[in-house]
């Protein structure tokens, strides 16, 4: 927990000495624990072994991994380390176990709570048109990709075949490609995907060529993420009732 706060962009510099104190004050005799402790200050902790958080410290390791992973990411790239929907569900069901220890539970408090900042960021925002090609940083819903997908698919030939010279043709087709990876990419950024993902998608086509129709069948993040607020949200609270109230109704 004073390590998530020591990091935590909101916290003055005598808040922060107070914290550097009360880490470097707790002492473990085992030997992981000092790398730990460093690493923990500099914001890249690395990972207990598994059997000592379970057996000696009494931790659920897959808890305290999903926290340290989280932390990392925040401190690394700011708003770009918003953990996906599907993480930030898995941090709300820890913080909410009672069999987890307060200390982590409260970690999972504060780190959700950075989460909710930087995503509230995000949603004062309007959702972009889906027309807006040009604005590869935003989110596209999956029914806009299809008829964008469908449409390129069908007209680019089309109008490649109509311009009567090679060049031209040629040009035309290199625009449809373009169109194509764009919406591809805004695609992936409503599930919560980037660049890393399209390349991966881009390989994988060369032996699987119908893998992007994958992106068909997937359903967008409900809550804000990294690049934006949902497609469908015009007009709404981007999180009502807070972050965790809006996990907690997805958990169920």
């Amino acid at each position: 927990l004073s390590g998530v706060l020591y990091h935590d962009p909101v916290i003055d510099a005598q808040q922060r000495r107070y914290l550097l104190d009360r880490i470097t004050e707790i002492t473990n005799p085992q030997g992981w624990f000092d790398g730990f402790r460093h690493g923990l200050i500099k914001g890249e902790p690395p990972r207990p072994p598994h059997q000592t958080l379970a057996e000696d410290e009494g931790i659920d390791s897959e808890a305290f991994y999903l926290a340290l992973d989280v932390l990392k990411g925040l401190v690394r790239y700011g708003s770009a380390g918003v953990p996906r929907q599907k993480v930030l569900l898995r941090m709300q069901r820890a913080k909410d176990n009672p069999e987890h220890g307060l200390g982590l539970r409260f970690a999972f408090s504060a780190l959700l709570s950075w989460s909710e900042r930087l995503l509230l960021a995000k949603g004062d925002s309007r959702p972009t048109p889906a027309t807006a090609f040009w604005r590869l940083g935003t989110r596209l819903g999956r029914g806009a990709f299809i008829w964008q997908v469908l449409g390129t698919v069908l007209a680019v030939p089309v109008v490649a075949l109509l311009s009567g010279e090679s060049t031209s043709g040629i040009a035309v087709l290199l625009l449809g490609i373009v169109l194509l990876l764009g919406a591809t990419l805004r695609r992936l950024h409503d599930i919560g995907r980037g660049i890393p993902t399209l390349l991966v998608l881009g390989c994988l086509s060369t032996f699987f060529p119908f893998l992007p129709l994958l992106l068909f069948a997937f359903p967008g993040d409900k809550l804000p993420n990294r690049y934006g607020v949902p497609p469908d949200s015009a007009g709404e609270d981007a999180l009502p009732g807070g972050l965790q109230a809006s996990l907690r109704r997805l958990n169920g």
